[in-house]
């Protein structure tokens, strides 16, 4: 009783004088809490007095409450009754009424839809339909189900919006009566507990219908159920909560030290989620049962997403990705003999690495070009590269090159003219650096110039200036950062002139040896492994063998349930399209990793994941990781939310780490493998795992969950033959050897041209697709791609695989798109319909698009997200045609 009292209640300013020290956690965050000094509740009893009334009106009159004695700053009060305001007369206004009447409204919809289905389901008439009963049966039941749990949100909304307003009275409402206080905690410990106990009531429905649907799997009822539904009854169901654990969960966003509205707001989606995420499942469960039935779904292209009941490969079968070798290095080696065949020229194979940043100032990359043109135009064999690094602000979702695309420019203008006039010019390239979660620049720099190094290693020249901001472009602050560049070109002078004595290294100068840069290069093989499931799971071979404990304690009841973490993406909730759920089941991936939970998937929007995806199998037929999930986890309270709020998950990180909840549900959409890396209660066990230097991380990550389930599987093939693509492509690749031919890959997003099927922000105009070809045209030279390399091309619209050059390269047989039988659909924002009918068309084109040997970008996750998971070996962003570097996740 003392414990609830302290979670969820927060005596105002005038009792806490009477009764000593101020409570230590409060149902609000502790900086919407002003008793922290005296002068600070004077100050905002006064400053207040004025806005109280209107306080007062919000909350509504009650005998005994006085708005005007508020213990705590009106304007911080109205912060949280104003956020996201839904106008209700003489109601409290806040997130709070916007989320929940919200869902109260969708519930309303649901409603309709249930009815017509449960009218269809008493008008069946069975005609020799031998399939009436079982499929009768399923849906009658989901009908029932909805209607219960339809009815328990309702009263938990109700709930909800009762602990609320209870909380902001008690915390913001000075009670002329010592007994009024007392009653308003008593009335708040109740409601929480009520809330709570209707919370595991939910669970409980969801359990009982998962028991309902494996038991009519295990009728020989297969043929009678789309694979949708067999794919819901497949893993293991996560124990039931008891009602101290609920309780807990309910009250843990509060427990912080300091707190903001982000933690009053999360506390509200955290209880409207777990009130409503059954009755969404449910109704979407309806429509993609009844969805099944439609000639379309039995007899056209998605018939496999619906009645392809193999959702397992056989164990004989084992998964091989990735299946190539990296394509070519950024500098390649000289011919033999290149080196000093022109007269009066030095000979030299050192290579010079420069690095610059998105915040270098242009003036000093200018000075570095000239010395580092000079350079290669008084030496033979030597090479230059360029690394632009994205220094980014943590909550800033991405970068764009700035000076890569004008170096990658000259760069090819350069060695165009350059070639055409003699053999075995000097050789420069450009690289622009993604991401930098894992590796550091100077691994980078090795894995690109591979085989270019020479006997003598590289000089790395960092011209990046002040990681923290932009330096300052002055010809003043110029004078001493230039002399990097300077250093760079005297040293590699002195390194020809007296190549046994190593030259004096300037300032912002650091060498790296031959033999480093050739282990850093060798680390590439990527196909040392016949399945690459070695290569995917280094480091976690006891984290797996103790998941699949886990999955074993948690199947059998043992009397020590493992703590796991659920990554959920449900129907009527935004989850973002592939990119954003890739990014995101692999954030949560890594967390649970980190934080040694069991990790596990709930995601059955549009259509459960188990009909595209299966868990990875090793070379023993055994699934590496099992994270298929029966019933949901549903009724679980502790759901945090963080879709398109990297700040919130990035603040939040610690307080997860530390929540002491069984079960942890995550939903989001961002890739923070930096945050997790990087973070103080979490850099130790990462190293420790050795993630934080791991190229490929993401790759690695993926292929220890995913491999294609037989219904995907067999539409990547018909993408296969209808493409005529080279052979060998990831599922049917010969062991250990490398691929030959293959294909370039080009990801063209719209985005605002998708506006009559779903609204999506714009990417690129149609005008802008040459850009892509002309890139992808570079892209094929410079890794010396046979001319005859088919390119595939996948797009958001019709419009782009319809225009006129597109439709030339086609005739040519250069560009293969899919196009007719083949639906282009967002899995997010599509509706309803078109999601369920294009979800396995847009993962068969993701799949291609992971699969080719180089890939162009766009401006979107769904083309880099495919291309990392897949190791592509070579990635260009079309804007610039810059070689894009993916590694370092």
């Amino acid at each position: 009783m003392m414990l609830l009292l302290l979670l969820w209640a927060c005596a105002p300013a005038g009792a806490l004088a009477r009764r000593g020290a101020p409570r230590e956690r409060g149902a609000l965050p502790a900086l919407l809490q002003c008793w922290a000094t005296p002068r600070f509740w004077r100050a905002a009893r006064r400053d207040g007095w004025a806005d109280s009334p209107g306080v007062w009106r919000r909350l509504g009159r009650r005998p005994g409450l006085r708005a005007d004695a508020t213990c705590c700053s009106t304007d911080k009060v109205d912060t949280v009754l104003h956020y996201r305001p839904w106008p209700v007369a003489n109601r409290l206004r806040s997130h709070v009424r916007t989320m929940l009447d919200n869902k109260a409204r969708s519930l309303d919809d649901q409603k309709g839809f249930t009815a017509a289905v449960a009218n269809t389901v008493s008008r069946m008439e069975s005609q020799g339909w031998s399939c009436r009963e079982v499929v009768g049966g399923a849906l009658q039941a989901r009908v029932a189900a909805h209607q219960r749990s339809s009815e328990l949100a309702r009263e938990g909304f109700g709930l909800a919006r009762r602990v609320a307003a209870l909380t902001l009275r008690l915390h913001c409402l000075l009670p002329r009566r010592q007994q009024t206080l007392a009653s308003t905690e008593r009335a708040l410990r109740l409601s929480v507990r009520r809330l709570a106990a209707l919370l595991l009531r939910l669970g409980g429905e969801a359990r009982s219908l998962a028991a309902l649907d494996l038991r009519l799997v295990s009728q020989d009822a297969n043929a009678c159920l789309p694979a949708p539904l067999l794919a819901l009854t497949a893993g293991v169901m996560a124990p039931a909560a008891t009602l101290e654990e609920t309780v807990y969960a309910l009250g843990y966003p509060f427990v912080r030290a300091s707190g903001s509205v982000h933690a009053w707001n999360g506390w509200v989606d955290r209880a409207a989620l777990a009130l409503s995420r059954l009755p969404a499942k449910l109704a979407h469960q309806m429509k993609m049962i009844t969805s099944s039935f439609e000639p379309m779904a039995r007899e056209g292209p998605a018939s496999g997403t619906f009645w392809d009941h193999r959702l397992l490969t056989e164990p004989r079968e084992p998964w091989r990705w990735p299946n190539h070798w990296d394509a070519a290095p950024a500098l390649p080696a000289d011919e033999a003999g290149a080196c000093g065949a022109s007269q009066g020229r030095s000979c030299d194979d050192t290579a010079l690495v420069l690095l610059v940043s998105n915040r270098t100032c242009e003036v000093e990359v200018e000075r570095a070009w000239a010395s580092a043109e000079q350079l290669l135009n008084t030496t033979d064999g030597t090479q230059v590269l360029w690394l632009e690094d994205s220094i980014r602000d943590p909550w800033v979702t991405a970068e764009r090159p700035v000076h890569a695309a004008r170096l990658a420019r000259r760069v090819r203008r350069a060695q165009g003219t350059a070639e055409g006039s003699r053999p075995g010019a000097p050789r420069a390239a450009v690289v622009w650096r993604r991401h930098q979660n894992t590796l550091d620049n100077r691994r980078v720099a090795c894995l690109h110039l591979g085989g270019g190094v020479g006997g003598r290693g590289a000089l790395v020249g960092d011209l990046r200036g002040d990681a923290g901001g932009s330096p300052a472009c002055s010809a003043g602050a110029l004078a001493g950062s230039s002399g990097v560049a300077a250093g760079a070109l005297w040293s590699l002078h002195h390194s020809v002139a007296h190549p046994l004595s190593p030259p004096a290294l300037s300032a912002g100068m650091t060498r790296v040896d031959a033999a480093a840069a050739q282990a850093e290069g060798a680390q590439q093989g990527r196909a040392a492994a016949a399945s690459g499931a070695t290569w995917a799971t280094a480091g976690l071979q006891r984290y797996l063998a103790w998941h699949r404990r886990a999955v074993r304690a948690w199947r059998d009841g043992g009397p020590e349930m493992p703590r796991a973490l659920v990554y959920v993406c449900n129907p009527l909730e935004l989850c973002g399209g592939h990119g954003d759920r890739t990014n995101g089941i692999l954030t949560a991936f890594l967390l649970a990793v980190l934080t040694s939970r069991a990790f596990f998937i709930d995601l059955d929007s549009p259509v459960p994941l188990g009909t595209a995806l299966q868990p990875r199998r090793g070379e023993d037929g055994e699934f590496l990781l099992d994270w298929r999930l029966q019933g949901g986890a549903v009724g679980v309270a502790s759901h945090n939310f963080y879709l398109d709020d990297r700040v919130g998950f990035q603040v939040d990180v610690s307080w997860l780490v530390r929540d002491a909840s069984s079960t942890l549900l995550l939903s989001m959409n961002h890739r923070e493998a930096g945050a997790l890396l990087g973070h103080p209660l979490l850099r130790r066990r990462a190293q420790e795992l050795g993630l934080r230097q791991r190229p490929d991380l993401y790759a690695r990550l993926w292929a220890t969950l995913f491999e294609p389930a037989p219904p995907l599987r067999a539409r990547l093939r018909a993408a296969q033959q209808e493409l005529q693509l080279d052979e060998p492509l990831p599922w049917d690749s010969a062991a250990g050897s490398p691929a030959a031919g293959g294909y370039l890959g080009i990801h063209f997003r719209a985005g605002n041209e998708s506006a009559r099927l779903w609204w999506d922000p714009g990417r690129h105009a149609l005008s802008s697709l040459d850009v892509f070809l002309d890139c992808a045209r570079i892209a094929e030279r410079e890794l010396g791609l046979p001319a005859e390399t088919k390119w595939f091309l996948s797009a958001d619209t019709e419009a782009a695989l319809r225009t006129d050059r597109v439709e030339q390269l086609r005739r040519d047989g250069k560009v293969v798109v899919l196009l007719d039988g083949w639906r282009i659909a967002h899995v997010d924002r599509s509706n309803a319909h078109l999601a369920l009918h294009g979800f396995m068309d847009s993962y068969a084109a993701y799949f291609l698009l992971a699969s080719a040997r180089a890939v162009v970008l766009s401006r979107s996750y769904f083309g880099e997200t495919a291309a990392e998971v897949g190791a592509v070996p070579a990635a260009y962003f079309a804007e610039g045609c810059v070689r894009t570097d993916l590694r370092s996740s």
